[in-house]
């Protein structure tokens, strides 16, 4: 499952989204920045990133969540593209809620770091899934 760009009448379909994955959903449209923000999991079906690929289809698929966070990640996109609520999980982590701007998402305030509940996980001694 691919973005694909289509005229008005039908007629003519480009495809904005290249690589070996599927979209899971659409997250921001920014026409004025050229870019479509989407949920994607390439490699892991239990794991969903952030991506962004240019409007035209020119380049490839831009990983917007950082390297090293594995797991479930959510965001709730401002109409420009510029800011998002962010939600992280995965089965060692409890839900970890932050107020971040994009692209770089630097983390600007962190609304809900559910410490108690991390302190109950880290007492079970869950292993990370495969």
């Amino acid at each position: 499952m691919h973005l694909y760009k289509v005229s008005r009448d039908g007629q003519k379909m480009d495809l904005i989204t290249k690589g070996e994955f599927d979209v899971v959903s659409i997250s921001c449209i920014d026409p004025k920045g050229g870019y479509v923000y989407y949920i994607a999991s390439p490699e892991n079906p239990t794991e969903r990133y952030l991506y962004r690929s240019r409007m035209n289809g020119k380049g490839v698929a831009e990983k917007v969540t950082p390297e090293g966070i594995v797991g479930q990640h959510a965001y709730q996109m401002s109409a420009d593209a510029k800011w998002a609520i962010h939600t992280f999980q995965n089965v060692t982590t409890p839900d970890v809620i932050s107020l971040i701007s994009l692209p770089d998402h630097a983390e600007t305030r962190l609304l809900v770091g559910n410490e108690e509940a991390r302190a109950r996980y880290a007492s079970l001694g869950l292993n990370p899934k495969e």
